[in-house]
């Protein structure tokens, strides 16, 4: 090695404090700093050409102590990026003082703001590799097995709220502060990716509480958009989270999401055994409610395996239990399912009567979209009875509906299913 190159190279290495903040950061993240002094970075780190070593110490010395323990922090967030909220919650700030700490992080070049998304910021890939091990050493002094519990307890409790909007419950206080179900929505649109990751590490972690529940807290939304590869997924880890607790009760409604999402992708002999499963286990409990349920579930996995007559017989069976218990909702949703079954086996006298009597059960519980969903049986059944004119009315009624809760796959459909019956009026 010529010595006057290694010479001229150490005082850069011994003191970075003389080069302005930000600049070497941002040569090592064009990567651009390699390529001009190659040779005299290889011979500085024994002959290797890369420069992560160097730049993972640079870019820790850019940035001010409090910044770097939230670059440190961000990197154990486990979506592919975090919003200023999770942020603060991780660090212990301030929203406000989170996204002050993350545009300073972005000036230099070590996070970057999602491009159209508010509030949302991600580390470029050549940063992540740095950020782990800073992350690892310092991992004690920055509190970061605390700022993973901050984090699943604020995962855990939004996302609940934000599921409550959707399912048409009494609004629960939060930090987030949800104003409509829309933004309900919104927000676990923007984290899902992101909660089921949350979920992976909690299970990872040893956080088997939430683990089990946010899983839990996702299925209803994930089975609302149809996302039953995700929910398949996530069910897995709830229902391995609550195995371990010993939780038999999450161990049920682990199986009950785990059979839902088979059901949605058409593997109908597993979601059956699942279930099957399942109802053992709440005979055992004594949770005649969650048997129920479980009830209707096995139902909707025979009618996939088109064992209508079997399938008829179990929802019959639900709608007499949940009628026992005084459960309106459920008695409306088994009935739903009765009129589906009978509809099926060109009983249209006896569906039209079963999903007449589900609709006015929705329409009394509030419950909007199983009121459409109702509404979209009814009108199949009216439109197999001849009933034209009453079947588009009832179509589009579930389609406003539909447009209005966010479900637009069903709402296109119900527009299609009125289309096609007003063609032949």
């Amino acid at each position: 090695m010529d010595p006057s190159i290694e010479q001229a190279k150490l005082p850069v290495m011994a003191d970075v404090s003389s080069i302005p903040k930000g600049y070497l950061v941002t040569q090592i993240a064009a990567g651009t700093l390699q390529d001009r002094e190659g040779a005299a970075m290889a011979a500085l780190q024994g002959g290797r050409t890369d420069d992560s070593a160097l730049s993972r110490d640079l870019v820790h010395h850019s940035v001010s102590a409090p910044a770097a323990r939230v670059f440190r922090l961000l990197f154990m967030h486990p979506g592919p990026d975090a919003p200023t909220a999770a942020v603060a919650v991780m660090a212990g700030l301030s929203v406000s003082e989170a996204h002050g700490t993350l545009a300073s992080l972005s000036r230099a070049h070590v996070v970057e703001p999602v491009p159209d998304s508010r509030e949302r910021w991600r580390m470029p890939d050549l940063v992540r590799a740095q950020a782990q091990r800073l992350s690892d050493e310092h991992a004690a002094a920055d509190g970061r097995e605390q700022a993973m519990d901050r984090l699943l307890c604020y995962y855990q409790a939004t996302t609940e709220a934000a599921d409550g909007w959707l399912r048409g419950l009494p609004p629960i206080p939060v930090e987030q502060n949800f104003t409509d179900r829309d933004g309900a929505l919104a927000w676990l649109d923007a984290e899902r990716d992101s909660l089921i990751a949350a979920a992976r590490m909690a299970f990872g972690a040893g956080r088997d509480q939430a683990a089990k529940s946010l899983p839990l807290l996702m299925s209803y939304y994930l089975n609302f958009r149809r996302l039953f590869a995700e929910l398949l997924a996530v069910a897995t880890v709830g229902l391995d989270a609550a195995r371990r607790l010993g939780d038999r009760a999450a161990e049920g409604e682990s199986l009950n999401n785990r059979g839902a999402a088979l059901i949605g992708l058409k593997r109908y002999d597993e979601a059956l055994a699942v279930y099957e499963d399942a109802a053992a286990l709440f005979r055992e409990l004594g949770d005649r409610r969650a048997e129920g349920e479980t009830l209707n579930n096995r139902g909707a996995a025979l009618i996939g395996l088109r064992r209508y007559d079997e399938a008829l017989a179990v929802y019959e069976d639900a709608v007499a239990l949940f009628r026992e218990l005084r459960d309106p909702h459920e008695e409306g949703a088994s009935l739903n399912n009765v009129g589906i079954i009978l509809h099926a086996l060109r009983q249209n006298d006896e569906a039209r009567a079963a999903c007449q009597k589900a609709v006015a059960i929705f329409r009394d519980t509030g419950d909007r979209h199983g009121l459409a969903m109702a509404l979209g049986n009814l009108g199949n059944v009216s439109r197999s009875l001849g009933h034209a004119v009453e079947a588009a009315e009832i179509y589009q009624e579930a389609a406003d509906i539909f447009r209005v809760t966010g479900d637009h796959s069903r709402e296109i459909a119900a527009l299609e299913s009125v289309i096609a019956v007003r063609a032949v009026l």
